[in-house]
């Protein structure tokens, strides 16, 4: 009898996608926020998404999409679609947000209507590559450490429109004039190094993700890629992260984490679900399945 009952348990807990078996991932479901704001993510066994969060212009709807990256660690991705004119002048996102430029690759322009939407004096630019990738600046006028850069990926769809993912989110950084120093804008954080393409150090240790007290050193490349290499404090490797890096037209770096997307969640021990946007770099939330 208790075979059986196993048997229709672990039916239970299986799920038909393409033709194959796949167990539920246990991340799948609806969440609540635990602060009581009404802020939800449902998250589907397909990889889709549904989101509502509070943000600076009030309750937003969002749909992410999300892969597992072990560790019971899930990335979540936000990606956008957008129109281009028929005069290749305008491009016009489904959120309304436009851009004007000339041609779908190249420099484009926005209306400022995200950065007011932020309360911010600042310009938006958006910059378009023929390798499929590209950023999204927001310049800000006054205050720099509120300046944001995210790297995308870009795609033709089979309607003619494009589609705008895997985003990460990169910092901006200020060389020095003697190529010796490197300023983050966001952080105020300082690295020590001899010429842009050279090996440079964090001035300070850095607390990790998980806790762990390590130092940082980048190694910049010419050819826009770089490395990063965290150490514990005993001098062994903590972690290693692949980045891009590139000069924007003002003059300011950007370097791009590579696996460092818009929003990161956990799931916890307690049942929990822990979720970390990195584009607005709001405090952790904490979800509750319902």
């Amino acid at each position: 009898m208790n075979r059986i009952l196993l048997l229709i348990l672990l039916a239970f807990s299986l799920v038909f996608v393409k033709g194959k078996f796949s167990p539920i991932d246990p991340v799948v479901g609806t969440w609540a926020g635990n602060d009581g704001a009404g802020e939800s993510i449902i998250l589907n066994q397909n990889g889709t998404g549904f989101a509502v969060f509070l943000t600076e212009t009030g309750m937003k709807t969002f749909f992410p999409v999300w892969k597992s990256v072990g560790n019971n660690s899930y990335y979540l991705d936000y990606p956008r679609q957008a129109v281009l004119s028929p005069d290749n002048l305008t491009l016009t996102f489904a959120d309304n947000q436009s851009f004007t430029g000339n041609g779908f690759v190249g420099p484009w322009k926005g209306t400022g209507d995200q950065a007011q939407a932020q309360g911010l004096a600042a310009e938006e630019l958006l910059y378009i590559f023929p390798n499929n990738t590209g950023f999204y600046y927001l310049k800000a006028a006054k205050n720099p450490a509120s300046s944001q850069v995210m790297a995308f990926s870009w795609k033709q769809l089979d309607d003619g429109s494009y589609s705008f993912y895997d985003y990460s989110i990169g910092m901006l950084f200020a060389l020095s004039d003697d190529a010796k120093t490197q300023t983050y804008l966001k952080t105020g954080s300082k690295y020590s190094g001899n010429g842009l393409a050279g090996i440079w150090n964090r001035a300070e240790p850095y607390t990790a993700g998980d806790g762990t007290r390590v130092n940082i050193q980048r190694v910049f490349n010419e050819d826009g890629t770089a490395k990063q290499f965290m150490y514990k404090m005993d001098g062994t490797i903590h972690s290693v992260r692949h980045m891009t890096w590139f000069r924007l037209i003002d003059g300011t770096y950007c370097v791009v984490i590579d696996d460092l997307p818009l929003g990161k969640a956990v799931l916890n021990d307690d049942g929990t679900l822990t979720y970390n946007d990195y584009c607005t770099f709001t405090p952790d939330m904490v979800f509750h399945k319902i």
